[in-house]
């Protein structure tokens, strides 16, 4: 795979090959954050990744993800077997349609649901020829009839085919005659283009002053802001939706403008957008906010008043959407192990939030008595050195986050705001047993054994509570006495009886 050549296998699900629009090129990246573009649409580079509709001759039914291609994956069926001719040429997300041509005598050989019409990636758009009795021909509905008949006849279930005169393409016309049969007995190929071209100039004049008229129109109407809006959040951001408002869909100098607010927070981000789409991301939101988001429309010109960021007129907005996104998640792959040093904890970022929304990491150890310990949020491992010898542990991991501007009203404390994440499951750890004195030492002399010891590198001295000294008989093996001396950890208060024990214990 190419992503393998050209990604390491760490980032092999975030590989695309974009067409950036700007250098006309297409670029492979290993780190654009994968997403997906609605149906209809494939993602391209323009500066950052965004999507634009399929080529005509392309369509995307489904959501195309951006690692998966940068083209829309289907192309549209061609209509041009024996036969066949074009009926729809369908939209960015639905395929061709087609049909076979009755002035040819074709009809299908296998009747598809749609008594007109064939789609060739459900159906079977085979045509053939049709026999008709002597004197007759087939109709537009594919049946056999008088030509006579056919003509005195204005309408049909099944559309009827028009020719054009200035190509040898054909279409399906309701309502209308077949021209070609009509005229061509009648008006010679020469004045046959010259009126064509004549009503097609008409034509265009009529749509380009119809144009004119409606962007005036226009003009002169209230400019209503988008609506339906619907928010939904994905792990670290929020997507937004919305409905294009009415007689705004053809105007190129559409954009949208999308402003937000966290929380009760007075600051309002914004973003705009061209007219051609209906959604929006925002990226890397705070855990257990809220969101408080609305959406203008404005029509953004090179000429004229631009002092509202390029927009010579816009909209209210749209009414207030609110989401509260979801609590943060705790840190993942917890690891344990233990030894005379102590635990050694590690453990994985959560996916979300993001690293700089995390203040810390709490540990919950617990022993019988719970203990709790804040790790900084750069760090994925701790050891933890102050334990028990010989002693289950259960350690449990928790994320806690930064809310907006580091304020804690009593509003973020309430059960709906929520700065902490739920706990991980318990992971268990056993301690070394505790390791016995180091250098012993023993000197008899006329007064008795004195014997001297360091203290044992584990565990630390302050859970030590006793040596325990036993004295065995060298000749028959038999134990003679046991004796224990107490350790007592240093303090000012206990010196005297320190130095007592201490003599106690040389003998």
């Amino acid at each position: 795979m190419r992503a393998s050549e050209f990604c390491n296998r760490s980032s092999l699900s975030t590989y695309s090959c974009l067409y950036d629009e700007n250098s006309g090129d297409f670029v492979e990246s290993c780190k654009t954050s994968v997403d997906f573009s609605p149906p209809g649409n494939k993602y391209v580079l323009r500066g950052r990744p965004d999507f634009t509709p399929c080529a005509r001759n392309l369509y995307q039914p489904f959501r195309l993800w951006s690692n998966v291609s940068g083209q829309c994956l289907f192309k549209k069926s061609q209509c041009d077997d024996d036969g066949q001719l074009l009926y729809n040429n369908g939209t960015t997300e639905s395929d061709r349609s087609c049909r076979c041509d009755y002035t040819r005598g074709y009809a299908f050989i296998q009747k598809p649901r749609h008594p007109c019409k064939c789609t060739p990636l459900e159906e079977d758009c085979s045509c053939y020829k049709k026999y008709c009795p002597h004197n007759t021909v087939l109709t537009p509905d594919y049946n056999c009839a008088q030509e006579d008949d056919i003509r005195e006849k204005e309408i049909y279930e099944c559309p009827k085919i028009v020719y054009d005169r200035l190509s040898t393409n054909s279409y399906s016309i309701n309502g209308y005659t077949n021209v070609r049969n009509d005229l061509s007995h009648e008006i010679s190929p020469e004045l046959d283009a010259c009126v064509v071209t004549v009503i097609c100039t008409l034509l265009l004049i009529i749509v380009e002053v119809s144009l004119v008229l409606l962007r005036y129109d226009e003009q002169e109407k209230d400019l209503l802001p988008p609506n339906d809006i619907q928010l939904l959040q994905d792990t670290d951001c929020i997507i937004l939706t919305w409905s294009h408002p009415l007689h705004t869909s053809a105007d190129k100098r559409l954009h949208f403008k999308i402003k937000w607010r966290v929380n009760n927070s007075v600051e309002e981000f914004s973003h705009k957008v061209a007219g051609t789409v209906n959604s929006f991301k925002i990226p890397d939101v705070f855990p257990c906010a809220k969101y408080t988001i609305t959406v203008t429309a404005c029509i953004c010109s090179k000429f004229g008043n631009t002092e509202h960021d390029g927009c010579t007129r816009e909209s209210e907005h749209s009414e207030e959407s609110t989401i509260i996104t979801k609590a943060p998640f705790p840190p993942r792959d917890l690891k344990v192990m233990a030894d005379v040093k102590g635990i050694y904890l590690s453990w994985s970022a959560p996916e979300y939030p993001t690293l700089n929304k995390i203040q810390h990491f709490k540990v919950k150890i617990n022993d019988g008595n719970k203990q709790i310990r804040k790790v900084s949020s750069d760090k994925t491992y701790v050891l933890i050195s102050d334990v028990f010898p010989s002693t289950s542990y259960s350690i449990r991991m928790s994320t806690c986050v930064r809310m907006w501007n580091d304020i804690q009203t009593e509003e973020n404390q309430s059960s709906e705001f929520k700065t902490e994440s739920e706990f991980t499951h318990g992971i268990q750890c056993e301690t070394p047993a505790p390791c016995p004195p180091n250098d012993l030492k023993a000197v008899a002399d006329v007064k008795g054994i004195h014997l001297t010891w360091s203290v044992p590198e584990y565990p630390t001295l302050d859970k030590i509570r006793l040596f325990k000294v036993e004295i065995n008989n060298a000749k028959s093996n038999d134990v003679l006495t046991t004796r224990t001396v107490l350790h007592i950890a240093t303090s000012p208060k206990v010196c005297a009886k320190i130095e007592q024990f201490a003599i106690e214990r040389h003998f």
